[in-house]
């Protein structure tokens, strides 16, 4: 009861019978809590908001099975590229290129297998190298990359699954696709719009995000990397 005495003696309107009783109560009712001086509420507010803090984390790890992403069929892009033993292959041209090879080098150090193939070079002979379980992953912001655009078509025709990250989802690219990431952004950071920056950014990040989601459904660890 030590508190409440000490509560009873700061505050002129907390009378000692209140105090004795939520003494054996143990219970702190809004008005209470009203009449005590305005520190200690403060810190008896922050107390209890701590502590239902907690009591939500401790629900949640208790109860996995209740989270609203429970029991729910991971996102088609990744669901597709985990799926089989095919590989992941990139592919795109200039920036989009660039960032491309990145994505593959990700996906590879993380427990997919990938690699890049240039459109120019597919075309010329290196289609070759692909299976009908691979995911291919092709990069156009507009969406109407003239050589990515040109080998299209024979990747259909191969059976491979197609996911392209655009821009512009009604593009040539995001219509022949068979799953559409967009990755428009409102402008780029180049003062002039002409240089890829903040689209490119974009891409990357998800890219980066598709790596992560794969790790999780591979159940890849530190081990493993």
């Amino acid at each position: 009861c030590g508190p409440f005495f000490f509560y009873a003696s700061c505050s002129p309107s907390f009378s000692l019978v209140t105090a004795a009783r939520h003494a054996a109560s143990r219970t702190f009712s809004h008005d209470t809590i009203r009449t005590f001086p305005y520190r200690t509420r403060r810190a008896h507010q922050a107390r209890a908001g701590r502590s239902e803090y907690r009591n939500r984390r401790a629900r949640r790890r208790a109860e996995p099975a209740q989270r609203p992403d429970a029991g729910k069929s991971p996102p088609r892009p990744c669901a597709g590229a985990s799926g089989g033993t095919g590989r992941v292959v990139v592919t795109g041209i200039g920036k989009s290129g660039l960032v491309g090879r990145k994505l593959a080098a990700t996906f590879s150090s993380t427990g997919t297998p990938a690699f890049f193939l240039h459109p120019v070079e597919g075309a010329h002979g290196d289609l070759g190298s692909l299976r009908k379980d691979d995911v291919i992953i092709a990069i156009s912001n507009s969406g109407e990359t003239a050589e990515l655009n040109a080998i299209l078509p024979a990747l259909k025709s191969l059976g491979t699954s197609l996911i392209a990250m655009t821009g512009r989802e009604d593009s040539t690219l995001g219509r022949l696709a068979d799953v559409t990431l967009h990755s428009g952004v409102p402008r780029e950071a180049c003062p002039h719009g002409l240089a890829p920056t903040a689209s490119t950014t974009a891409v990357l990040a998800l890219g980066d995000a598709l790596a992560v989601c794969l790790m999780q459904l591979k159940s890849f660890t530190e081990k493993d990397f």
